[in-house]
């Protein structure tokens, strides 16, 4: 299952679908490409931090701006 946790100034989102096995599932692709994109347009903004990790239970991407 995918999770998005959305805080005052944090958005994080892990985890895999599930829809199709690791590397075929287009659910998957698009939360990610959501999230890159985030990252992306967030990228040259003052006091913004983004993150991407591999965890067991499936990616993890978190994207922090200053409150």
């Amino acid at each position: 299952m995918i999770r998005a946790v959305f805080g005052r100034d944090r958005v994080t989102v892990m985890g895999h679908a599930g829809y199709a096995p690791k590397g075929q599932d287009i659910v998957c692709a698009g939360a990610s490409t959501l999230m890159q994109t985030l990252c992306a347009l967030l990228a040259g903004e003052e006091g913004t931090k983004s993150g991407a990790w591999d965890e067991p239970d499936g990616p993890r991407l978190a994207v922090t701006a200053a409150a």
